[in-house]
């Protein structure tokens, strides 16, 4: 009997072996199954979801719901009592309808989400559960990847972004603009002859920053090693040769004397174009000396010709020395302020509508192509940001 003993045992050890390994297969192809619930699927796949997924009752409007906040006030804010666009933005908000109560979050075609003002995945998760057949969510946000939480736990909750990335379902950049209808070129051009950009600026470069210790800070120091005279003002103007101060906000009064800014981003990322570009220099009708990971040279991205983009030269001397060539040569600076007789900012406050509201629009009626895994594609540090910021290492040493 002994000796059959351990016969016995192993025989029940290679049983309970074999259910052991049975049942783990089984729950494998479970979780296989959930996975591809959820979309997790190969980071180019498209699908259309308004034919899979938009199986609700038909209705004449599209419901879009704005779920979150954006820093803390009101997205889109005013364009609620807005039924169309046609007149006042070229574009149709007809058929969509836009709404921030969320008590109507079960009838939402579209539930938008500000990345930084985002619920916790706890509530996301619940909400998620409320979700009904054919709503998508939309993600949306202007920071780059270095300045957002990150969205590998998210990937699963979302179908759409809006981003400065050129990728994205709805491309949101911080400005815009349009060219002017023919008429106004005319009547501009016949104006800008007469005008000497260059006139009363005794300055060169200015520069407002606030966050400092960046790779910027590098090209700023090898102006000032390479003989421009870089002004700088804000928090970080200490670690400078020369400062300025101002009380107002924008500094208009002390800027107006300057003849190039300093548009350099925080962080040098694909399609990243900020306020530093948009805002300052052409405030000051200024020229920007740009410094970003963006293609400038596309016009999708940035107005043709009213830039000077440091990357698009060999090294730093080589950007030092064309600025200074256009310094001295009046008729060379007036040149990139051209494109005024061609093309106007979009302003989307005084327009009354919003231009990334009537894609999504016309998007929800024409029926949506979701790229699956939309966060980890578009939204991603390293196919982003390595490698505009790697060239710029390279750069600054040459």
């Amino acid at each position: 009997m002994d000796e059959q003993k351990p016969i016995k045992q192993s025989y029940i050890s290679k049983v309970l072996f074999t259910i052991t390994l049975t049942s783990s297969f089984m729950i494998l192809l479970y979780y296989s199954a959930v996975i591809m619930e959820l979309d997790i699927q190969p980071r180019n796949a498209v699908t259309d979801f308004s034919k899979i997924f938009f199986k609700k009752k038909p209705s004449t409007t599209n419901l879009i719901l704005v779920y979150t906040s954006f820093f803390g006030d009101a997205l889109f804010n005013g364009f609620s009592r807005i039924k169309d666009y046609v007149q006042s933005c070229g574009c149709s908000f007809n058929g969509c309808e836009l709404t921030f109560d969320r008590n109507r979050y079960e009838d939402a075609n579209v539930v938008i989400f500000h990345c930084r003002d985002m619920p916790s995945i706890s509530d996301l998760y619940i909400l998620k559960n409320r979700k009904v057949v054919g709503q998508l969510w939309l993600y949306l946000c202007m920071e780059n990847p270095f300045n957002t939480p990150p969205v590998d736990f998210l990937n699963v909750y979302f179908e759409l972004t809006a981003t400065y990335r050129l990728n994205s379902d709805i491309y949101y950049p911080y400005k815009s603009y349009e060219k002017l209808p023919p008429t106004d070129q005319s009547q501009t051009n016949s104006l800008e002859k007469h005008i000497n950009y260059a006139e009363g600026k005794t300055k060169q470069i200015a520069w407002m920053v606030s966050h400092c210790d960046t790779r910027r800070d590098l090209l700023a120091h090898k102006f000032e090693a390479l003989g421009l005279s870089i002004e700088v003002g804000g928090e970080c103007a200490k670690y400078f040769k020369k400062q300025f101060y101002c009380e107002e906000k924008n500094c208009k009064n002390e800027l107006q004397y300057y003849k190039f800014y300093f548009s350099a981003e925080n962080n040098l990322c694909k399609d990243y174009i900020t306020e530093k570009y948009w805002s300052n220099p052409f405030n000051m009708n200024a020229i920007p000396i740009t410094l970003g990971g963006s293609n400038y040279s596309d016009p999708r991205l940035a107005i043709p010709g009213s830039f000077i983009n440091a990357l698009d030269f060999n090294s730093p001397k080589e950007l030092v020395d064309y600025i200074k060539l256009v310094d001295s040569n009046d008729t060379l600076y007036n040149e990139y302020f051209e494109w005024k007789k061609f093309y106007k900012f979009y302003e989307e406050r005084t327009s009354g509508c919003s231009i990334q509201l009537c894609q999504l629009c016309d998007k929800l009626k024409k029926g949506i192509k979701v790229q699956r895994n939309a966060l980890i594609f578009n939204i991603n540090l390293e196919r982003e940001c390595d490698g505009p910021e790697n060239y710029f290492d390279h750069w600054i040493k040459r």
